[in-house]
């Protein structure tokens, strides 16, 4: 439909949600020529409604900007975008392999542009495209169904699109690209891979269905941002007398608990928190990230990988560095150092497996109270056939760990423990009374015969 104002980039991107009355719309596409965004209707949980001319649109944001003083830095970055397309009106269809082969699409809505245009085989129009030689994008239907292509060897046979990633762009002009399953290189006599020179690019055989099909950039030199609110009510036992903009010290009592689970690693001799088990859905090869569940994990979390059948790519018993991609999805670097950089070293998983990954006597975070179970059997050792704690946990008030914490001198011990380490240990902190930042140490028992592989101390940091 026809817009007036700022809607070109970057006042307007591709997937922009704009509010028309009552309806949410996705923006798919912007026509500055025509004054024209195409647009996907009926979003967020919105229905799809009749509107009059002239009618305001108003942006639901999704950027913000943020004042960094006089920092500065000469980076370029990029930002990656989505372009949409329909294939009916894109793709240059055939697989001829003669010079000149095509075929002529005509726009079902031109409006004041051409009606038509010729697009050769191998070619997708992709108008006042910003693509490169071999940047990367990942192709999506969006609900329809795939492209389908051809590679362009005899005896090989046809694929579909969504198969294969990722893609490779080879742009012929503003308005021409190409893909490709490899990086390719242009030669006399046209783009070929840089790996395998008999093959080039991707002849499209079919155009599948749907109506706004999709190629992602997936640059590297990329700066994401993710921003979140929460929102608590809190009622009041009386009438709290409060007014807008009121400013209110807050001290929450807790009242639920925090289990962490406690285990050891034997071969690289780490005291080890929270391992979480992973299945092969879990693991994103195309985009190199693990699912994880919510808050288990943080940028920076040094790691242990163990699988008896790991994932292509990772190694199992090995150490890693946690960057976190997403809430719920996890990216891993060999060194911490990586963690620093704008484009992360990430390691590249090939291929998907099980796996459990654990915590190396992390920081701890509070806003509960907190049970470290220590029953597992990897805290304990056998000797003469009889089962015997390897360690014993304490809570330090001091980075030296010299001033045991066991009470803050109130009614009640906060530091509490319990049971057999290694059978059905618990250590307990109340952090109702508790001091700003508590130390915890392993510590060996049974030092007399305890066996080599349990022979270590470790010891972190509490925070609340």
């Amino acid at each position: 439909f026809s817009v007036g104002g700022a809607f070109q980039y970057p006042f307007m991107r591709p997937n922009d949600i704009i509010d028309i009355e009552s309806e949410k719309v996705k923006v798919l596409n912007s026509d500055p020529l025509n004054n024209r965004v195409r647009v996907l209707r009926a979003q967020n949980g919105t229905i799809g409604a009749a509107h009059t001319g002239n009618v305001k649109l108003f942006q639901d944001p999704r950027s913000f900007a943020i004042n960094v003083g006089a920092l500065k830095t000469t980076k370029v970055l990029n930002i990656n975008t989505e372009f949409y397309f329909d294939p009916n009106e894109a793709l240059g269809i055939g697989s001829e392999t003669t010079i000149g082969a095509g075929k002529t699409i005509t726009f079902s809505n031109p409006g004041a542009g051409i009606t038509n245009i010729f697009v050769p085989e191998q070619q997708l129009y992709s108008p006042n495209h910003n693509f490169k030689v071999n940047d990367v994008v990942n192709y999506k239907t969006n609900t329809g169904s795939s492209i389908e292509v051809w590679n362009g060897k005899a005896g090989v046979a046809k694929t579909t699109l969504d198969t294969i990633s990722p893609l490779y762009v080879a742009p012929f002009n503003r308005d021409f690209i190409g893909l490709s399953s490899n990086k390719v290189g242009m030669t006399t006599s046209g783009y070929l891979g840089l790996v395998d020179n008999t093959v080039g690019l991707y002849y499209f055989t079919g155009i599948g269905t749907g109506e706004y099909h999709s190629l992602k950039s997936d640059f590297d030199n990329v700066i994401t941002a993710k921003a979140e609110r929460t929102k608590v009510t809190v009622s009041t036992a009386s009438s709290h007398g409060l007014f807008v903009d009121d400013q209110v010290t807050f001290k929450l009592n807790a009242t639920n608990q925090q289990i962490i689970v406690v285990k050891y690693n034997d071969f690289n001799r780490r005291i080890v928190f929270d391992p979480q088990t992973f299945s092969a859905s879990d693991v994103d090869t195309t985009l190199n990230t693990i699912g994880v569940t919510t808050s288990i994990f943080k940028t920076g979390d040094k790691i242990i990988h163990t699988s008896g059948t790991p994932s292509g790519g990772l190694v199992n018993e090995k150490m890693y560095y946690v960057y976190m991609d997403t809430p719920t999805k996890i990216k891993l670097v060999e060194e911490k150092f990586e963690l620093d950089k704008i484009s992360p070293n990430f390691v590249d998983i090939t291929s998907a497996g099980i796996g459990t990954i654990a915590k190396i006597n992390p920081a701890i975070q509070a806003s509960s109270n907190i049970k470290f179970d220590l029953s597992d059997p990897s805290l304990s050792f056998v000797s003469n056939s009889i089962k015997y704690p390897a360690f014993e946990m304490k809570i330090f008030s001091d980075s030296l760990f010299i001033n045991q914490f066991l009470t803050s001198q109130s009614s009640d011990f906060e530091v509490q423990t319990s049971g057999v380490v290694g059978t059905d240990g618990e250590l307990t902190l109340n952090i109702k009374n508790m001091p700003n930042s508590l130390y915890y140490k392993f510590e060996n028992v049974n030092n007399a015969f305890i066996t080599n592989e349990k022979k270590i101390v470790v010891k972190f940091i509490y925070e609340r």
